[in-house]
């Protein structure tokens, strides 16, 4: 029985290695292990990640746009299959980024914090600025346009009408990002009492939860919605992680659930709070697919926040 039991730990131990993300001129698969072990069944990102030069191909930018209309609102399982079938080889962006946050709140000291940076520089940008407190926090190098993750290689690059096209767009700075330019705009702003409703955008700094949300209205392929970016502050500094999004609706009357092909889906918890777990930062979330004007009133948190911590979102577009 205890011969049996070693070897049964030794098939664990190898297949659990043989899981391990695959990078090229990797440093060392410490960090990338031990995330491994310690995945749950909602981030199975790290277990599919293989790094490739592979690119997609569109016949024409307009497809590519097509594509991107569906695979940015796809959940994550979705996705992955969708990567599977389109290409076997290929590795976007979008997978690299979230297979870099599930590693980042793994890390257990600064040696592993060091390699975890060195691995994922050539593909994704970090603010170098030590006063920022977010040394070892990834960016998308094209996050200031919505969905290219998701279409590029690890490089950048996609086959349009047979000529390779970098989708970077020459951004190599954090700090070149708008999307950076507007957090740090953002980041001195004092939530109030006598100002707790938002209209399209939200961004709360909780220091004493050590917790940033940044809500943003959309109004992308025919549908409107929200997207969340949640940070936290650790050991490390302020780093983007996966966060449990909280709603509570406040409408009533003619905004019944039917009128909302994302609210229809909460099972009518009104006015229960409804969560959708584990959302990388940055998903869309669509709520109503109408061309008239949207207005929606409703709570929305992340988890380490209540709905006591953030204001009312109204989402008016």
């Amino acid at each position: 029985m205890k011969n049996l039991l070693i070897l049964l730990c030794g098939i664990l131990v190898f297949a659990s290695c043989s899981k391990n993300v695959e990078m090229p001129n990797t440093i060392e698969q410490s960090v990338t292990t031990k995330a491994t072990n310690k995945q749950t069944s909602k981030h199975k990102f790290v277990a599919e990640l293989q790094i490739s030069d592979a690119m997609l191909s569109f016949n024409s930018k307009e497809e590519m746009d097509e594509t991107i209309a569906k695979l940015i609102f796809m959940k994550e399982d979705d996705l992955v299959v969708w990567y599977k079938k389109a290409n076997p080889n290929f590795t976007s962006q979008e997978m690299i980024y979230r297979n870099a946050i599930d590693d980042l709140t793994l890390l257990e000291s600064f040696d592993e914090a060091i390699t975890f940076k060195a691995k994922y520089s050539p593909y994704l940008l970090f603010n170098n600025d030590p006063a920022d407190e977010e040394l070892y926090n990834p960016y998308l190098p094209n996050a200031d346009y919505v969905g290219l993750s998701y279409v590029a290689n690890a490089n950048g690059n996609v086959l349009i009408a047979g000529k390779t096209v970098n989708l970077n767009k020459n951004i190599t700075s954090v700090k070149n990002l708008e999307t950076y330019k507007l957090k740090k705009a953002s980041f001195n702003q004092v939530q109030t009492k006598a100002y707790t409703e938002y209209t399209n955008q939200m961004y709360i700094t909780n220091t004493s939860k050590g917790r940033h949300i940044n809500v943003k209205a959309y109004h992308l392929y025919s549908a409107k919605g929200v997207s969340v970016h949640a940070e936290l502050k650790n050991w490390l500094g302020w780093n983007t992680y996966r966060a449990d999004w909280s709603f509570q609706s406040l409408s009533s009357g003619a905004l019944a659930p039917t009128d909302l092909f994302y609210f229809a889906n909460m099972k009518y918890h009104y006015p229960n709070a409804y969560v959708e777990n584990s959302l990388p930062s940055g998903h869309m979330c669509p709520m109503t697919s109408f061309s008239s004007t949207t207005n929606m009133r409703f709570h929305i948190w992340t988890s380490g926040l209540t709905k006591d911590d953030t204001g009312i979102f109204r989402l008016q577009i």
